[in-house]
């Protein structure tokens, strides 16, 4: 019986199915744009969307997760090129040429009959199949043109890689350095011209490209003292998820000021009319008692008694219910109505360039053991002393108390992407409703081993954590706690999150952060700062991940340290309050939260 093994051919089809495919056309991606959501789809593939869904309006929605997208001036053409998934396409599909053996057809590039080039005219810089090389050398002007065989010529054309983009027969053998770009001979006569552009030879501009490379990343190495890192595609790769990042702030921050200006022009609105009103009603007063004196003094009959009250009731029967805030006269100020506009400009904040955090907010009283936040900002704290849960807006006013009658405490809490507040006791977890409505609960007790930890991932899907007997994360399906599967996690303490695939956690005991992947293959394991323990752990929507550290011997000087998806360390920054840091999580709003045995820490970065 046959057996498939792996070969180069699977991997290379298992890759390009679940990554470099686009999600609309099912094909190989063709100009990746980026949406604020981080989805990428082919940059024909969201014209077509653009146009299914509604072609006027400066929105485009993500198919996959319904998240909308401000689309930039230019419409979907102009939004973030994927350059990573570019580079990733592009060296799949080489291995695959090798992997087939494929040899480029060399095309002779003085005709249009597709025959195969066998010579090389580095005169005109052309590729001669034989019919063309010999019409070639009949022509008198030709016959001093230096022809070689294919397999001699020094820079021969393998293939169409080298030709001008513009001038298609022409080879790239200058380097326009005004542009930055590849040029043939006739760019120079029409684009590049040399009075206004410096360009030079192809070994020049090697040269000028290799010491420009040698003395940048000499000044790298001098200017920061963070090793270089290990993959600069990956290091692109986290700047372009951080740019997707930082557009959807970018909206979200568009859409709340624009949420206000829509509030303030319908205050406005409302306070132009009732001025209108009450001037108005004022000149028809007016008006009313300059008719009434045209009456006095003249004969009083029935007619003229019905035609002053129809008047009366035709200028004020709109304006019973206007209060006159001041008496006005018959001035033109009456009849005077503007706006003073406020030119201030609408800030909607500042491009931040490198990291640093400062604390935004100190809620004071507000205790607890455990923290999380919900998609709205708001943030929920579960207290082991008091039995409680706190519910605070994102400016830490308390919404809500909910006090448990139970002598069990809080092992972990987490929210996931429903918004629903999942806690976990020892016995138990129970799936609350942003209201601290109990929707259900499921048992978490196996062969005498309790859970020690809780985290969700992105599916919603609930990992606990074991440390008694095999050390080890189980997972279970949200709706009914259904056990799915479980995955070795060596070391796995209290402490952990999900991001990108991957479990990473902490120990307390031996001062570790570790992480493990969905199939348990161990992705990293890093020992943490020396004298240093950690309390809480979270990630970031880049998986970059955050410990709260407290110093074993300095109680008053905890920090919090943060290291990227591979373990690697990044930089720590001191947090200005002594008293217990207990836990701590990533907000929607990109802000770490800290909960502490005497108030709640909000730092956001400056």
């Amino acid at each position: 019986m046959a057996t498939g093994g792996i070969t180069a051919e699977s991997i290379l089809g298992s890759i390009i199915q679940g990554h470099l495919e686009c999600s609309i056309c099912h094909t190989r991606y063709q100009e990746p744009k980026m949406l604020d959501c981080s989805h990428s789809f082919c940059l024909r593939c969201l014209q077509e969307l653009k146009k299914s869904q509604k072609p006027k309006d400066d929105k485009i929605r993500c198919p996959l997760c319904q998240r909308e997208t401000i689309l930039p001036e230019g419409g979907v053409a102009k939004l973030t090129t994927n350059y990573g998934l570019i580079s990733l396409v592009e060296e799949v599909t080489k291995q695959e040429q090798l992997l087939k053996g494929e040899v480029s057809k060399v095309i002779c590039q003085a005709c249009d009959e597709e025959n195969e080039a066998i010579s090389h005219c580095a005169d005109c810089e052309l590729l001669l199949c034989q019919d063309c090389q010999k019409a070639h050398q009949r022509f008198n002007a030709m016959k001093s043109h230096k022809i070689t065989p294919l397999s001699e010529a020094k820079h021969p054309k393998a293939s169409k890689k080298s030709d001008c983009e513009i001038h298609t027969n022409r080879e790239l053998s200058l380097y326009c350095n005004t542009c930055e770009k590849l040029i043939c001979k006739q760019c120079v006569a029409t684009n590049h011209n040399e009075n206004t552009h410096c360009f030079f030879d192809l070994d020049t501009a090697f040269d000028m490209c290799m010491e420009d490379a040698h003395k940048g990343n000499l000044n790298y190495k001098t200017k920061t003292s963070v090793k270089i890192a290990r993959s600069c595609q990956t290091v692109r790769q986290k700047l372009t998820a951080k740019l997707a990042e930082t557009n959807s702030q970018i909206s979200k921050i568009v859409q709340e000021k624009l949420g206000q200006i829509r509030r303030e022009e319908k205050q406005l609105r409302i306070n132009a009319l009732a001025t209108y009103r009450r001037k108005d009603k004022r000149l028809a007063e007016m008006e009313f008692a300059e008719q009434a004196k045209k009456m006095v003094g003249s004969e009083t009959t029935k007619a003229n008694k019905l035609e002053l009250l129809k008047l009366r009731q035709d200028l004020l029967h709109d304006y019973r219910d206007v209060v006159e805030e001041q008496s006005e006269d018959v001035t033109h100020d009456i009849s005077f109505l503007s706006l003073k506009e406020n030119r201030e400009s609408v800030s909607l904040g500042k491009l931040l360039t490198e990291e640093k955090w400062a604390l935004a907010t100190e809620i004071s009283q507000v205790t607890g053991n455990f923290i999380a936040a919900f998609s709205t900002g708001d943030m929920v704290v579960a207290d082991n002393n008091s039995r409680s849960i706190t519910k605070l807006s994102p400016n830490g006013e308390v919404l809500y108390v909910l006090s448990r009658n139970t002598v069990e405490d809080f092992v972990a809490m987490a929210v996931n992407k429903d918004d629903h507040l999942i806690l976990l006791t020892q016995h138990a977890v129970e799936f609350f409703s942003k209201d601290f409505q109990l929707l259900h609960q499921f048992k978490t007790q196996y062969y005498h081993a309790f859970p020690t930890g809780l985290a969700v991932d992105d599916d919603n899907l609930i990992a606990l954590a074991y440390k008694t007997g095999q050390e080890c994360v189980k997972l279970f399906r949200p709706s009914d706690g259904y056990y799915i599967n479980s995955l070795e996690a060596p070391k796995i303490d209290k402490h952990f999150t999900i991001s990108n695939k991957q479990f990473t956690y902490t120990n307390r005991e031996k001062n570790l952060l570790a992480s493990v992947d969905f199939q348990g293959n161990k992705r990293f394991v890093v020992e943490l700062k020396e004298n240093f323990t950690p309390r809480g752990v979270c990630c970031d929507k880049v998986g970059d991940i955050y410990i709260l550290m407290v110093h074993e011997l300095a109680q008053s000087c905890p920090e919090i340290h943060k290291y990227n998806m591979k373990g690697n360390f990044i930089k720590s920054f001191s947090i200005t309050w002594d008293s217990g840091p207990c836990d701590i999580t990533y907000t929607p709003d990109n802000k770490l939260a800290v909960i502490c045995t005497e108030c709640v820490l909000i730092y956001q970065r400056v």
